[in-house]
């Protein structure tokens, strides 16, 4: 990869920029006569991650340099898209929807988010519903690992489950599939026989993607290795996902992509739905902490005839019915006052506020406060 690349000085803080490529429009006049403000440019080590990341869904010809507002810039290094300005600049939004309606052939995202369409259409013509409305769940993995922790290697037990979860890995060994699955207490094992669950189907269990929802029926298990397991006598397609995992190897690794896609990042991340769990566990701790004191939970508007209560700026709004503006909220306390005006004295809320103001990582325009 470092034959692509050549040191454009012109830029103030860059490095290691493709040869040659057209400037998005919002740059063009900024090159040169000032810092490029917002711009976070790519390289070294984070160009290295970024673009591992990126190549795990789009095409290596498409090469990442720089982070704005939350926007990440690719270079697209295809010949067929070279201009007369050069490589052309574009962003992923851009490129996703490009490749979504373009023909769906080769490798790549749109290629095997089409695979999967497939998938789902053949499926109805067989009267398989791909997305049931209705599994009963017995037993979470985490009431399995809880009830048959114990058991030794090589045990097999007649006790029956029904577990349900998303699939995490696949290995297929013959007449033997080892699949991991996933809910939100943690992973087990599938130890699928084909012996088992009959030809058809096993032939439609191989069919399965990573990502795609199952739920299972069978009974409690453990290997020679001692991997406690659970042995389909049934596995059911809850939901057909669309659209492939992030590398098992490389996980979801780029800051811009966990933030706006919070769904993979609680996917392939367990410290991201850890970080829920924490949050769950505060706000009921301080709910009981203030219960015991004698305080009353309240909801109060959130839309203001006027912003107040802090300096901050408000994102406005218009009711059409009364004609008038109005204001998210900025701040909790005024009528939070007004209630203690009322005589309700202990009052507290958790509740959303609004800033229009700065964004990052560690700053949202809109946040929780007590």
């Amino acid at each position: 990869m470092a034959g692509l690349f050549r040191r454009k000085p012109v830029l103030l803080g860059t490095e290691d920029l493709p040869a040659g490529f057209a400037y998005p429009d919002e740059l063009v006049g900024l090159i040169g006569s000032q810092p490029l403000r917002n711009w976070e440019w790519l390289s070294g080590e984070r160009l290295r991650k970024a673009s591992a990341n990126l190549w795990l869904h789009h095409p290596r010809h498409l090469v990442p340099v720089a982070v704005r507002n939350g926007t990440t810039f690719v270079v697209c290094l295809d010949h067929s898209r070279v201009g007369p300005l050069g490589h052309e600049v574009v962003t992923i939004d851009a490129l996703d929807d490009e490749q979504n309606d373009a023909s769906p052939t080769g490798s790549g995202l749109a290629a095997e988010k089409a695979r999967r369409l497939a998938q789902l259409d053949d499926l109805r013509a067989e009267g398989v519903a791909p997305y049931p409305y209705r599994f009963d769940r017995t037993h979470t993995v985490a009431d399995v690992r809880a009830g048959w922790g114990n058991l030794e290697p090589g045990v097999e037990t007649e006790d029956a489950v029904a577990i349900a979860g998303r699939i995490m890995l696949m290995r297929d060994s013959g007449k033997l599939v080892f699949a991991t699955v996933r809910d939100r207490s943690g992973d087990v094992q599938l130890f699928i026989s084909k012996a088992v669950v009959g030809d058809d189907a096993f032939a439609a269990i191989k069919r399965l993607d990573l990502g795609d929802w199952v739920g299972v029926h069978g009974t409690v298990m453990t290997t020679r290795k001692g991997e406690l397991s659970v042995k389909p006598e049934s596995v059911e397609l809850l939901a057909k996902a669309v659209r492939p995992l992030p590398d098992k190897w490389h996980g979801l690794t780029d800051v811009d992509t966990r933030f706006r896609q919070r769904y993979a990042d609680l996917i392939v991340n367990p410290e991201a739905q850890r970080a829920f769990e924490i949050r769950h566990e505060i706000t009921s701790s301080f709910r009981r902490t203030l219960h015991e004191r004698g305080f009353i939970e309240v909801e109060t508007p959130v839309l203001h005839v006027e912003p107040g209560g802090a300096h901050a700026r408000p994102f406005t709004t218009h009711h059409n019915a009364l004609d008038m503006p109005l204001y998210l909220r900025i701040a909790l306390e005024l009528h939070l006052k007004r209630l203690i005006v009322g005589g309700m004295e202990r009052v507290y809320e958790i509740g959303r506020i609004f800033r229009n103001e700065g964004i990052s990582t560690r700053h949202n325009p809109e946040f929780t406060m007590i």
